[in-house]
């Protein structure tokens, strides 16, 4: 059975709250309204995680909220400090402390990070993807990875790049 690796960037978050400190900006109601679609998708298409492995700012908590609510059971989740702010080479190591016993790992996490890693993994994937995710990596959208029969095929760079999917592909309203 393959191992699949999923990463979502956290859905688009409220600026109007004067005040806050970055990591405490909540989602605003387009985006919660996009993690629960993505949500719904990701229980719809069979990709429900092992383990999610998630940035501790509210608006990557409060995707991973949106998304749980649309899952028929808890998911166990690791918050990671490291993963706001974080490289695509630590958000790597993220993963890979969390492969034993899983077949599919979801992170919740922000750009450039996300997005960095995505290319990384596939570069040379299907031009359609590659090129949506080259252009821009869209708040809540999820590319999904097939990693092989073993997470070390992630190390090892034979990671194909399956699907982009973005929340405008579900036409959400403004």
């Amino acid at each position: 059975m393959s191992t699949k690796l999923l990463l979502l960037r956290h859905a688009k978050s409220s600026w109007s709250l004067d005040g806050l400190v970055d990591s405490e900006r909540p989602l605003n109601k387009r985006g919660k309204e996009a993690s629960r679609i993505i949500g719904d998708y990701i229980a719809k298409r069979d990709l429900l995680p092992d383990v999610v492995v998630s940035s501790p700012a509210l608006r990557a908590r409060e995707t991973l909220a949106g998304l749980d609510e649309r899952w028929p059971d808890s998911v166990p989740v690791v918050f990671e400090p490291v993963i706001y702010g974080a490289s695509a080479s630590e958000l790597l190591s993220c993963i890979q402390a969390q492969t034993k016993g899983v077949q599919t790992i979801l992170v919740v996490g922000h750009n450039p990070g996300i997005e960095s890693l995505a290319l990384s993994l596939d570069p040379n994937g299907p031009d359609k993807l590659v090129g949506k995710i080259t252009k821009n990596f869209p708040t809540c959208a999820l590319a999904i990875f097939r990693c092989g029969d073993s997470w070390t095929r992630l190390l090892a760079g034979e990671t194909i790049l399956e699907d982009f999917v973005e929340p405008k592909n579900f036409n959400l309203g403004a």
